[in-house]
């Protein structure tokens, strides 16, 4: 949801909308993972919000397992910090 929001509406628009369906009390929230909220972080504070959800929660593993290298092809990686990216 958070991805095709970024898509279609923009990045400001798929982090308002996601903090506001994790706080709402009548949404439930199933993380998928013990990192949710911390992929939620990493997406919302981006710089140029060009990472989809999926490539948040991609840095975020890498982040949290000190690796420091991601293998792809999206040229978006380049642009996070602390992270490289191969091939370069």
């Amino acid at each position: 949801m958070v991805t095709v929001l970024l898509a279609r509406r923009g990045f400001d628009v798929a982090v308002r909308v996601a903090a506001v369906l994790i706080q709402a009390g009548d949404v439930e929230v199933v993380p998928a993972s013990d990192m949710f909220l911390d992929v939620m972080e990493t997406f919302g504070t981006q710089r140029g919000g060009n990472l989809s959800f999926t490539d948040a929660a991609i840095v975020t593993l890498a982040r949290n397992r000190d690796a420091r290298f991601v293998a792809t092809f999206d040229r978006d990686f380049r642009r996070v910090e602390g992270v490289a990216v191969v091939p370069a």
